[in-house]
């Protein structure tokens, strides 16, 4: 269900950012802009989130739960 949101909420991003847009600077220029999305930082509860993996497991490691 997260993912399929994320793609939802992203989809006008990824049409801009291959089309491009006009849109107005802090100087008031317009100008033409390829919007990307860099990014995307959460903490950890998210990140156990995003991939659907429980949250007793960490993400990075490679021991399971019950072997530590």
């Amino acid at each position: 269900l997260f993912p399929h949101c994320m793609a939802s909420i992203l989809a006008a991003l990824v049409t801009t950012g291959k089309s491009g847009a006009y849109m107005m600077c802090a100087d008031s220029t317009i100008c033409w802009i390829s919007p990307i999305l860099v990014a995307y930082v959460t903490d950890y509860l998210d990140q156990c989130l995003i991939p659907c993996c429980m949250e007793n497991h960490c993400l990075l490691c490679e021991i399971e739960p019950n072997s530590r």
